[in-house]
């Protein structure tokens, strides 16, 4: 496989599918909003546990109240001459009722389309996505608690060299807080990225709960709305 090649799967596949969530409960509609995020998943090469430095921009927009529209590119990929952006939407699937029932959450689905190229003539590759959250508003700025999970699915049956693909689906737990101050907002997600996978045969040693399966990823964003 050429060495593009390598790199946009390792980075994309590896990385890229462990990026924060987008979006968790839908904007209002004709409601805009755009997110930086950074973070990545926890790695001990360099010593003392850190997550990796990988950034990504996102747009929303509400679309309805219950659907939003979704865009993102990440940075990080792109300065290693890897385009990677996602595009598609989340749906309110119930909303959170404060002064009805706060104890049943609300509940969002997020449908994306992930697409990555090598800018080095490599190759070129898409991965849908599907991550379903659970979310509460707590305290008077009805902050946002919420838990999910994010899937990415690999559409090829067959690595590189005719192999068997092993995993052709990547789960990842999520669990986030999101701050909220007047159109601004803060957001750290802890996420367990890809606990199905092992990750003792990489070059990168991944800090893991278990060890030798998946990784923490450890996730900090700033939004805007307007």
């Amino acid at each position: 496989m050429k060495i593009g090649a390598v790199l946009l799967l390792f980075t994309i596949l590896l990385l890229g599918s462990c990026a924060p969530s987008r979006l968790v409960e839908p904007l209002q509609r004709n409601e805009n909003s755009v997110t930086v995020s950074l973070g990545g998943p926890v790695f001990k090469n360099l010593g003392a546990p850190i997550p990796m430095p990988l950034s990504s921009i996102s747009y929303g927009r509400g679309l309805t109240k219950k659907i939003s529209s979704i865009a993102s590119i990440h940075i990080t990929s792109a300065i290693y001459q890897n385009l990677h952006f996602e595009l598609g939407g989340l749906v309110g699937i119930r909303s959170y009722q404060k002064y009805t029932n706060k104890y049943l959450p609300g509940v969002s689905a997020t449908v994306l389309l992930n697409s990555a190229s090598s800018l080095r003539g490599g190759i070129s590759k898409v991965w849908p996505q599907i991550d379903v959250n659970a979310y509460w508003k707590v305290w008077a700025r009805e902050d946002l608690f919420y838990v999910g999970i994010s899937n990415w699915f690999e559409l090829q049956n067959l690595r590189a060299h005719g192999e068997p693909q092993p995993n052709p689906w990547l789960l990842s737990p999520q669990i986030g807080y999101n701050y909220g101050f007047g159109r601004y907002s803060a957001n750290l997600e802890v996420k367990f990225i890809a606990p199905n996978i092992r990750n003792d045969q990489l070059a990168i040693e991944y800090f893991s709960a278990t060890g030798k399966t998946g990784a923490l990823g450890v996730y900090l964003g700033v939004s805007r709305k307007f």
